[in-house]
């Protein structure tokens, strides 16, 4: 039976918009010898009928529909339960690729015999209008002894850097090195594609990532929301504890960073939410009051005063360790000015209204 080059894993749920604008891309791929696998995830539109219809038109489809919606880390787990391909690759079904991406990235992968290729993003912005994000100006090829730092550098990056690629839909993995490896469901964790991320990272003995901008990240009807729910907050925690395994204990502390400064931005987030003062303040109580969370914060005071930073990060750090509920929403109010002014935001309101999240 012939391996497929990739099988490209598309996890399905209420896109019924979005849905032949995302196939058509992939079934229109240059490297033709892929398989495609769609993961109906109990979707309540039409999105179930159209995965059969695409399914009857170009054999290469594989449908599969779940009973239950179960999200979109376990989906993509049924995905890999299936796929056959010599390396796999993920897509949203609310986006869509360029149609050379998946020739792109293989080719490159044979030629660098890389376990795992990146490539950049177009990502769009609320005004409809496409950027290019790239991590790196030039092609990079990581060896075994770069990629435990390339890891670790997701979620606690140098002072004045930041990675994007931290998400898988815009990279091929080797089937090979993912073996077992399965996603959390982001209703355990926020953000179920940081573990795997790292765990794949750490598997992997050549990585490459190239600044083409392939993968178009697209805005939806349900991305621009401002609904607030702290309790996303408590699930980074849990992210945290999982991912703080896959590292020595000399390592620890940046995993307990990245977890800082999440914290900071859903605090941030509090303030900006539409509830009442006491209410914000009961939620910060909360937040204070986490023993095991107050635990790993204390545990990262050194290696985080390390670090040239700005006194309102020490004023963050004191008062989420030593329960000033009210003191930790007056430096988010400060900080919120700042970025306010910093965004070229006159008033703080119009900043609270200009300021929108995808889900």
């Amino acid at each position: 039976m012939n391996t497929p080059n990739i099988s490209i894993i598309i996890p399905c749920y209420n896109v019924e918009k979005y849905f032949n604008r995302c196939i058509n891309t992939i079934v229109n791929q240059t490297l033709k010898d892929i398989e495609i696998i769609l993961v109906d995830d109990a979707s309540p539109d039409g999105v179930p009928t159209l995965c059969d219809d695409w399914c009857k038109k170009d054999p290469r489809i594989k449908v599969f529909h779940k009973k239950e919606n179960e999200g979109l880390g376990f989906a993509r787990n049924t995905g890999l339960d299936v796929a056959s391909g010599e390396y796999v690759a993920f897509v949203d079904s609310d986006d869509y690729v360029d149609v050379a991406m998946y020739e792109i990235l293989y080719n490159k992968a044979k030629e660098t015999n890389s376990d795992i290729v990146y490539c950049g993003v177009k990502s769009e912005n609320k005004e409809g209008h496409f950027v290019d994000i790239s991590d790196y100006n030039v092609e990079t090829t990581f060896n075994k002894e770069q990629l435990e730092s390339l890891s670790i550098n997701y979620f606690d990056p140098p002072e004045g850097t930041h990675l994007h690629f931290m998400s898988v839909w815009h990279s091929i993995y080797k089937r090979e090195i993912v073996g077992n490896l399965r996603f959390y469901s982001e209703r355990e964790v926020c953000s179920e594609d940081l573990p795997f991320q790292v765990a794949i990272l750490l598997k992997a003995n050549i990585v490459t990532y190239i600044p083409n901008a392939l993968y178009y990240y697209c805005l939806n009807d349900t991305s621009l929301s401002r609904t607030f729910n702290f309790e996303k907050c408590f699930r980074y925690f849990t992210l945290a504890t999982i991912i703080e395994r896959y590292y020595s204990k000399s390592q620890e502390a940046h995993v307990w960073r990245f977890f800082f400064k999440f914290s900071q931005f859903f605090i941030r987030c509090l303030i900006r939410a539409d509830m009442s003062y006491i209410e914000k303040i009961r939620w910060l109580k909360k937040f204070c009051e986490h023993k095991k969370i107050v635990k790993h914060l204390k545990s990262t005071k050194n290696e985080l005063y390390k670090r040239p930073k700005r006194h309102l990060t020490k004023l963050y750090f004191f008062a989420m360790t030593k329960n000033q509920s009210f003191l930790l929403y007056l430096t988010a109010m400060i900080d919120e000015y700042i970025i306010c002014n910093k965004c070229g935001v006159k008033s703080f309101n119009k900043c609270i209204h200009h300021i929108k999240f995808k889900k």
